[in-house]
């Protein structure tokens, strides 16, 4: 009983790092890396090609989440799923966050900083387009504040349906500490960019964010 318990605990919060990712996030995201032109007719085909080759690899899987807006939504969508990717193994995902910041390489570094406006901006589009669901909900406010849309996310952060659904899927206390997490991280950005005179930012009213959008 002990070990089965140990063994579910190890998997939960395996699980918990092992993000599902829906794929047209991803596909997203990689054609800003790569490069690719939106207009290109053949783009799907290459992405689709890497997606194909990681998972057989076995760096990444296909998985599945639910869409969570499917009642009372405007929009039309072909499934009540959507289909995801997710890092095989946590080791490759630790391997991946080594990469991508550790102190090995500075130029990777530097290369992501430069670029994460512009991919974050990707990856906030393709998440609006691709519906509510357990991603959309815990990483949008963070990804629009990323790709410098601050007023866009502070008026997420305070939209009752986006903080009412949130409650719904990640729970009272998940959806508490995800809005709180996201205000202190805006506010964080807001004061850099504060600092270094950029005249479009204003102080956001963090009891505003904070409190208004759960009366």
């Amino acid at each position: 009983h002990a070990l089965t318990s140990a063994t579910t605990t190890a998997t939960i919060k395996k699980e918990k790092i092992r993000t599902s990712i829906p794929l047209s996030v991803v596909f997203a995201l990689w054609r800003k890396v790569l490069k690719i032109p939106d207009r290109q007719k053949d783009v799907t085909d290459e992405v689709s090609y890497i997606r194909s080759t990681l998972v057989l690899l076995g760096f990444l899987e296909l998985s599945e989440i639910d869409r969570e807006d499917l009642i009372g939504s405007s929009q039309k969508f072909d499934s009540r799923t959507i289909e995801c990717l997710k890092v095989h193994d946590e080791m490759h995902q630790q391997y991946g966050e080594y990469m991508a910041w550790g102190d090995h390489n500075a130029s990777f570094r530097s290369t992501i900083e430069m670029n994460e406006q512009h991919w974050n901006y990707a990856v906030m589009k393709a998440c609006e387009e691709v519906g509510s669901n357990i991603y959309t909900l815990r990483m949008l406010p963070l990804n629009t504040m990323r790709a410098n849309h601050i007023k866009e996310t502070f008026e997420l952060l305070k939209e009752k349906t986006f903080v009412r659904r949130r409650v719904r899927i990640l729970g009272a206390s998940g959806a508490a500490n995800a809005h709180v997490t996201d205000v202190d991280e805006l506010l964080r950005l807001i004061e850099e960019r504060i600092d270094d005179d950029e005249a479009d930012i204003e102080p956001i009213d963090e009891q505003d964010g904070v409190l208004n959008s759960y009366q």
